[in-house]
């Protein structure tokens, strides 16, 4: 009997030592996938062509969403409320570590890590629940087989990762890349795909250059306030 609760704490401890690692990195991930999913999976699914490409996206992206919250959650009820609250959580079919973290952050007023892990709650289902409609579409869609769907949905990846920090970088020539040999395709379709994204970028070039001629000073205060932003989520205590 004491064999087994000294390897349930351990257990819980390295659980909690291993959610405490993972949590940034999975935060990270989650906000590149959301800004992907945001600027490429939601467009990519207002074209009949894309969409069940996009309801699949989805439904991939809302399983980071998932582990991301639920270890976040898991950490969360182990720091709160210790070991008794946390076996309760995992013995609700392992998902229940997520609202118990939301009850206590609420009881003990922890009222940004509530809003953090309710907001990425939301997320999650959101992203199940649009790839899971969008997912129905597919029997009832039909695509022109002289439509090149893989090279417009990578297009549309590529373009939504080109607003990822860091990584945008790497991506913007090969979204240009993409847009402009959709734009000189043989069938219409095609042609959207590719003079969206390059209209997009063309807007948002004309933008920040008369943004930037006319008020100087606003790129400097965005930066700030994305700096600002950025240590708040990220460089703050995972559970305050």
């Amino acid at each position: 009997m004491l064999g087994m609760g000294l390897a349930i704490f351990f257990m819980f401890k390295g659980g909690a030592i291993l959610s405490n690692y993972l949590v940034p990195w999975l935060l990270l991930l989650s906000v590149a996938v959301f800004i992907i999913s945001l600027f490429g999976l939601l467009p990519m699914s207002a074209f009949r062509d894309t969409r069940p490409i996009a309801g699949i996206g989805f439904m991939y992206v809302s399983y980071v969403f998932g582990a991301t919250v639920w270890f976040w959650g898991f950490l969360a009820t182990y720091i709160l409320w210790g070991s008794l609250a946390l076996w309760i959580g995992l013995g609700m079919f392992g998902v229940g570590v997520v609202p118990i973290a939301l009850l206590a952050a609420g009881i003990k007023a922890k009222w940004t890590l509530f809003a953090k892990l309710s907001t990425l709650l939301v997320v999650t289902y959101g992203a199940r629940t649009s790839g899971l409609l969008l997912v129905k579409n597919i029997a009832s869609d039909t695509i022109d087989p002289k439509f090149p769907l893989k090279l417009a949905a990578w297009n549309w990846i590529l373009f939504g990762a080109s607003f990822v920090p860091a990584i945008g970088y790497l991506t913007l020539i090969p979204t240009l890349v993409c847009s402009f040999i959709l734009s000189f395709s043989k069938t219409p379709r095609a042609r959207r795909h590719g003079r969206m994204p390059l209209a997009a970028f063309a807007g948002l070039f004309i933008a920040l250059f008369v943004v930037g001629w006319f008020y100087p000073d606003a790129v400097a205060r965005v930066g700030a306030a994305n700096r600002a932003l950025w240590q708040a989520v990220f460089e703050g205590p995972i559970v305050p």
